[in-house]
């Protein structure tokens, strides 16, 4: 519906503000009627939407939510002017399939350099943090971090985790490959992605009902699916 369509864009870009105090490039306030603030979990659909009608922009909002990377390289979920997010929590790990995104609705020169070697830190701290044993599956560490926070459950593994950060990793080696300083980065990770497939096919996967489910990690199922 182009009349839908030349709405929504016009909201996208009445809530565009630019550089300021701690948010070096240009953001998104959540909400025009609140405090400044952008809101990193809403990134990856900002992203494609920013990529159809002005690829730059796309760029910039990724820059800017990796410019708020803290010192461990969790990427906070909320970040304002005055303020970087260090007590927000982490934000969805969308944050590499969104530079992904990015950078192949639009080509900018030294985009992989910039974002690579920030995403590379970022995805060391989310499979430590996701999954601090480091023997799979990974799970949400809190309802605010959580796909869907209303059924966030202490000491559930679900797919859409192990997907996401699946994800995330394929979506950094393909920038690491245009970036100097972490080309041939494939190596690396080749255990990281090798348990999180064991986690989806070896555990949550109900091979009886054909479907990936949630699954305590004492072992028991759920109804989940």
């Amino acid at each position: 519906d182009p009349a839908a369509g030349h709405l929504a864009v016009e909201t996208l870009f009445a809530r565009l503000r630019p550089p300021r105090g701690l948010l070096p490039f240009h953001w998104i306030q959540s909400d025009p009627s609140g405090p400044p603030c952008f809101n990193v979990r809403h990134l990856y659909p900002l992203v494609l939407a920013w990529s159809a009608i002005a690829p730059g922009m796309a760029a910039e909002l990724v820059k800017c939510a990796l410019s708020c990377q803290q010192p461990d390289g969790r990427i906070p979920s909320e970040v304002a002017p005055e303020s970087t997010g260090e007590q927000a929590p982490a934000a969805l790990p969308l944050i590499a399939q969104a530079a992904y995104h990015a950078w192949i609705a639009h080509r900018e020169e030294g985009f992989p350099d910039f974002a690579a070697p920030r995403l590379r830190r970022y995805l060391r701290w989310a499979c430590r943090h996701y999954d601090p044993a480091q023997t799979g599956p990974p799970c949400w560490q809190s309802a605010d971090e959580a796909l869907i926070p209303d059924a966030h459950d202490a000491g559930i593994a679900s797919p859409d985790l192990a997907a996401f950060l699946l994800g995330e990793i394929e979506a950094y080696l393909h920038l690491s490959r245009a970036c100097a300083t972490t080309a041939g980065d494939e190596a690396a990770w080749q255990a990281e992605i090798q348990r999180l497939k064991d986690s989806l096919h070896n555990i949550l996967w109900d091979d009886g009902r054909g479907v990936f489910t949630n699954r305590y990690l004492n072992g028991s199922k759920t109804e989940r699916l």
